[in-house]
């Protein structure tokens, strides 16, 4: 769920009412199968952690999913999940929905086995859904793709961050969609700003 609070204390009231939004659109049904998955795959404090072991580094990959539909098909049963956006704009730009892709592709990984150990099959598509702020209308559906190379992106980019692996920085023009705040601490685009 999105935080409400910004780090300097400060209320934001897009993120307040996103945060509602997903209270409200999450879980709106009963179904007792699936609030049966959901306490069987997330823990008391709603978040879930996988751990994925490489030479370099141990790695923790924490998240919890806004979302799951139980699917039924030829007499298996599935699981696919909803990673929820909200957004006071008419669109999202293209870079805001791959991350949401991404996000909701870790996900998939992370809980790939557990739902397994439950009976359950990752169904072949889950989905981001974007919905208005405004009106709370849904304003588009993604469909996401399991990736299977997830792992060796997982810990290319923990390598990356960590120091490890060299970063492919994106062209200068990309740094100047980046929101200010960003920009601040981001030492990349200082190191740009000088040349």
């Amino acid at each position: 769920m999105a935080r409400t609070v910004r780090p300097d204390g400060s209320k934001n009231h897009a993120m307040i009412t996103g945060t509602k939004m997903h209270a409200a659109k999450s879980f709106a049904l009963y179904d007792w199968e699936r609030d049966h998955i959901v306490y069987g795959l997330l823990p008391k404090e709603h978040t879930f952690t996988r751990y994925l072991e490489t030479p370099e580094l141990d790695i923790f990959v924490r998240g919890a999913y806004d979302d799951l539909r139980v699917l039924r098909y030829k007499g298996e049963k599935y699981i696919s999940f909803i990673e929820m956006k909200t957004t006071f704009k008419k669109y999202m730009w293209a870079r805001e929905i791959e991350a949401a892709k991404r996000q909701l592709q870790l996900y998939m990984w992370m809980f790939k086995e557990e739902l397994e150990g439950l009976g359950y099959k990752l169904w072949k598509r889950s989905y981001v859904e974007i919905y208005s702020q405004k009106t709370g209308l849904l304003m588009k559906r993604v469909p996401v793709e399991y990736d299977s190379n997830i792992e060796k992106w997982i810990i290319q980019s923990v390598q990356v961050f960590s120091g490890l692996a060299p970063m492919n920085l994106a062209p200068y023009a990309y740094c100047r969609l980046c929101p200010i705040q960003v920009k601040k601490d981001c030492s990349y685009f200082a190191v740009r700003s000088i040349g």
